[in-house]
């Protein structure tokens, strides 16, 4: 069976693994991406996880990375949580650093969003499996979105599921990519962390101040995780409204927030249109490892 190696490029961690064509995972790691080093010092680090994994040999290497892909050119266009990286032709620099790996001289390299191989995943070997309509989302640093059409990734014509930059909120808080009243802006870590911040003047991580929130209703804790899954809620309406999925998963760090999902339930339920047709909205089966398992399926999607 083939093993590739899986990606998962993010804000503030690179998660790197092999992966077998079904989806078993045989080892994994983390390192810091460090972004502000620029596109030298994330090589750098990748090649930090490569040497951790010990791999001497693999079949394609999937790439996810958060922010706009031009996946045919392999290009990171823009990313709003790495601004340093635009229009980076990141396939050819990792085919240049980890070519030698590479079982054969033409073997994949293949990048995507990091929400459509997160997607790509829970449909693959989570909760999604079997389903034909199917939404996934991320919840982490930023909020990004994969969808599912016949059973098919869904790319439009080229930047396609960018839920996080739903409009929710007309004028409202002003999000990561400078634009105002989108889903990020109210529902990421850094969101919840600066939410909280303009409620107490204290600086807190969304998981401590999740923790509050959880023993504490009348917290300044609580009303703020409230208030976030009000809005993920609306725009989770939104997506049903629009889409009508037979099943939502959420996943990412914030994304595993009890508490945020089911506010954000009982919100979609209440503003979707057809009351009769609720899709389920679970929890991400694969946690952690799904952007790996995802990133690495992208070699043979």
């Amino acid at each position: 069976m083939k093993n590739y190696l899986g990606l998962d490029i993010g804000g503030t961690k690179i998660a790197a693994g092999i992966v077998s064509a079904d989806g078993t995972i045989h080892v994994k790691t983390r390192v810091e991406t460090e972004a502000h080093l620029g596109m030298d010092g994330v090589l750098h680090n990748i090649e930090e996880a490569v040497s951790e994994l010990g791999v001497d040999v693999v079949d394609g290497i999937g790439i996810g990375f958060a922010g706009q892909i031009d996946r045919k050119k392999g290009v990171v266009i823009y990313s709003p949580n790495m601004p340093t990286f635009r229009n980076i032709a990141l396939v050819e620099a990792v085919r240049n650093r980890f070519g030698k790996i590479l079982s054969e001289k033409k073997s994949p390299i293949v990048i995507d969003n990091d929400a459509n191989a997160f997607a790509l995943a829970e449909h693959t070997v989570g909760h999604g499996q079997g389903t034909q309509y199917f939404v996934a989302i991320t919840i982490g640093t930023g909020v990004g979105g994969g969808v599912v059409v016949d059973g098919k990734i869904y790319h439009g014509s080229a930047f396609a599921s960018e839920l996080g930059h739903m409009t929710i909120e007309v004028d409202g808080r002003e999000c990561s990519c400078s634009l105002k009243g989108h889903l990020e802006a109210y529902v990421s870590g850094l969101s919840i962390q600066k939410m909280y911040y303009e409620k107490t003047g204290d600086n807190k991580q969304a998981f401590d101040i999740e923790k509050v929130a959880l023993k504490d209703n009348n917290s300044p804790e609580h009303y703020v995780y409230m208030k976030s899954g009000k809005y993920l809620g609306i725009g989770l309406a939104s997506v049903v409204n629009l889409l009508d999925p037979e099943m939502i998963v959420i996943g990412g760090g914030v994304g595993r927030s009890r508490l945020l999902i089911e506010q954000a339930r009982d919100v979609c339920y209440n503003n979707i249109f057809f009351k009769g047709r609720r899709p389920e909205i679970l929890q991400s089966k694969l946690s952690n490892d799904a952007a790996i398992i995802g990133t690495a399926m992208l070699c043979h999607d």
